[in-house]
């Protein structure tokens, strides 16, 4: 069966309750302190760092790709990709987009080509939006995929924010936690995402806006692919469209 699914996912819920603990923590701190204590979850462990380049350096996706080996719009339904059904969710094509639902609380749903390539130095650019369910929930772009426990994921959530995580020996590290920007877009709001991967350096944008750069040598090469995942509620429903593959020439 071609089913792909990742556990589950508590970076977004972690990031906020760590955020309160710290607050409490300062406050105890300021009153005196008692003996005893409370303290954040240790972060998860990452093998890169964030780094917020200025745009100017940045080369477009024109400038950095010549070749075009994928366009999808899905409106094919034997245009490569994974589908199927279960209990927790469905993966496939569904009125000329590629759409994952969720039914289920706590779980990431992906799906990849059926034939994954091994790019490189490429460019993936996807529109996605919810459909239906909870705007606390996340979508994004797989790129560099070696197989179900090791690839990384660029993801948005219908409350306004991004990550980027590493799913590496089946546990996922945060490479950039969760965080804010107005460049993605809320609700069900239309947001495209382009990851752009040359070398050991991956750039991540949103509606054409740079949101962060990220240098990591784990995975070199790999596959793409497509997720969707639910936190407190399930019942998230999100589509896929106009998905563009570049690589270098």
């Amino acid at each position: 069966m071609s089913e792909q699914k990742s556990g589950t996912d508590w970076a977004k819920l972690l990031t906020a309750l760590g955020g309160i603990i710290t607050a409490l923590a300062a406050l105890v701190t300021a009153l005196g302190g008692f003996a005893g204590g409370c303290s954040a979850p240790p972060a998860p462990e990452a093998t890169a760092t964030p780094i917020l380049a200025p745009a100017t350096a940045i080369p477009t996706a024109a400038e950095f790709s010549l070749v075009t080996p994928l366009e999808d719009d899905f409106s094919n339904a034997q245009s490569g990709w994974e589908t199927g059904a279960d209990a927790d969710g469905t993966w496939g094509y569904k009125d000329g987009v590629y759409r994952i639902a969720v039914n289920v609380p706590d779980l990431a749903i992906w799906a990849n080509r059926l034939q994954p390539e091994q790019w490189t130095d490429v460019v993936v650019e996807v529109e996605g939006y919810l459909a239906a369910g909870p705007i606390d929930n996340q979508y994004g772009l797989i790129v560099r995929y070696r197989d179900q426990g090791n690839f990384y994921l660029f993801s948005v959530a219908s409350d306004g924010l991004y990550s980027v995580q590493m799913m590496r020996n089946d546990q996922w590290i945060d490479l950039r936690p969760w965080t804010a920007s107005q460049a993605v877009r809320q609700g069900n709001g239309v947001n495209a995402l382009r990851v752009e991967c040359q070398g050991s350096v991956m750039r991540f944008f949103v509606n054409d806006e740079f949101l962060t750069e990220i240098e990591d040598t784990t995975f070199p090469s790999g596959g793409i692919g497509l997720l969707a995942g639910t936190f407190i509620e399930g019942g998230v429903v999100v589509h896929f469209d106009n998905l563009v593959v570049r690589t270098a020439g």
